[in-house]
């Protein structure tokens, strides 16, 4: 019961219906999920950006250092977003 209802602190609605979810699990950036960005793709709240785009960069062979100056992140962030979205 206590595991749910903090879970549930992370869920947002607007109108009855679910808005926005943070995702709780990425805890050095912020990911939410959210159907009126990137298609409900996880997204970093503060960019607007999809984990994906970044990641996919990284798995491409760019350096981190590199990617995170791209988007406005720190490399810390990068390395969170590997750790959580494996």
């Amino acid at each position: 019961k206590e595991v749910v209802s903090e879970y549930l602190k992370s869920v947002s609605y607007r109108d009855g219906f679910v808005s926005v979810i943070r995702l709780p699990t990425f805890e050095v950036v912020e990911v939410v999920v959210d159907p009126q960005r990137n298609s409900g793709q996880p997204t970093i709240d503060r960019l607007g950006v999809r984990v994906e785009d970044v990641l996919s960069r990284v798995r491409a062979g760019e350096r981190i250092v590199e990617v995170a100056d791209d988007f406005g992140l720190e490399p810390k962030e990068i390395r969170s977003l590997i750790l959580q979205a494996a």
